[in-house]
């Protein structure tokens, strides 16, 4: 046995060898690889907008059209305004009609002179009754009254004023935002009652993919990172993740995920399908960051023991 241990070391560090080299041809010792998660969704516009009125009317003017790009606080719509108008200027009639206030300011200050010389007489010279005394300060203190009451009433009056004219500027419907009009569904003639959408409104400078991803691979990705989306018919476009839902859902283990993409030349059809492919880099077991892998173990490397010998 001793003269064939020369002979199975060198054939054990021969086989050694060899598998050292098959595991550099197979990738073994590569230092990561890359795995790739597939995901469809739907495209939606970053801002869309039901129009409708805060106060019902008879449309009377209508300023755009289906297609047109409006700006924010662009007037899209009038209703009738006559009669509102006609309750504004009421209201700003009565309320700018001082004849009260300015007639009882003039009578409290002819009622003080008349109050500050029946005192003087008093004091001086008691030609003049403790009695008629008292009966003007009682008309003093009943002339502040009214005066005080008139300027109050004066003051409701200017709001009321103010709420007709909010009245009056919620019977035009301003674009809440830029956009594009996409449908128009009340037209010049026709009621239009409170709260009803009238204009639908779909901002297209920016886009939204809606993805639903497994949980496992949201907990891979980050917000802002930046993913290749490819759109039906349009070819690949650049994105970023600007949204993960902090839930998955109960039943599917899937997680809402948005994708931001810009459509500056509105080519991006809200409605159309894409597909994102989420690619995560997996260290291999030889990388820097993998645990050290042990060298295989020789047993023939060992030194060789000599025999004892026989007693």
């Amino acid at each position: 046995m001793l003269f064939c241990a020369p002979i199975a070391r060198q054939t054990f560090s021969r086989t050694t060898g060899l598998i050292t080299l098959l595991l550099l041809i197979s990738g073994y010792t590569t230092r990561s690889h890359a795995e790739a998660f597939p995901a469809a969704g739907v495209i939606y516009p970053q801002e869309e907008r039901a129009l409708s009125m805060a106060v019902s009317g008879l449309i009377a003017e209508l300023r755009i059209k289906e297609g047109d790009r409006v700006k924010a606080g662009q007037i899209l719509l009038k209703l009738d305004q006559t009669a509102q108008q006609l309750e504004v200027d009421r209201r700003r009639l009565i309320w700018q009609d001082r004849t009260q206030v300015e007639a009882l300011s003039e009578r409290l200050a002819i009622v003080e002179e008349q109050l500050a010389s029946l005192e003087a007489l008093f004091e001086t010279s008691g030609s003049v009754s403790r009695d008629e005394l008292v009966s003007l300060r009682l008309d003093r203190i009943n002339t502040r009254g009214q005066l005080q009451q008139a300027k109050a009433q004066k003051e409701r009056e200017r709001l009321e004023h103010q709420l007709a004219l909010t009245g009056l500027a919620d019977m035009t419907l301003k674009a809440p935002i830029r956009g594009v009009v996409t449908r128009i569904l009340r037209r010049p003639g026709e009621w239009a009652a409170v709260g009803e959408p009238i204009i639908e409104l779909v901002d297209l400078n920016e886009s939204l993919l809606k993805l639903n991803v497994p949980d496992p691979v949201v907990r891979r990705l980050t917000l802002s990172l930046a993913v290749p989306v490819s759109v039906d018919g349009l070819g690949e476009h650049q994105g970023s993740i600007v949204y993960m839902a902090p839930v998955a859902d109960a039943a599917s283990g899937l997680v809402e995920v948005h994708v931001r993409l810009d459509n500056l030349d509105h080519l991006i059809r809200p409605g159309t399908k894409a597909q994102v492919v989420f690619v995560h880099e997996q260290k291999s077991a030889n990388s820097p960051d993998s645990p050290r892998q042990e060298p295989l173990h020789d047993p023939f490397q060992e030194p060789l023991q000599e025999p004892k010998e026989a007693l």
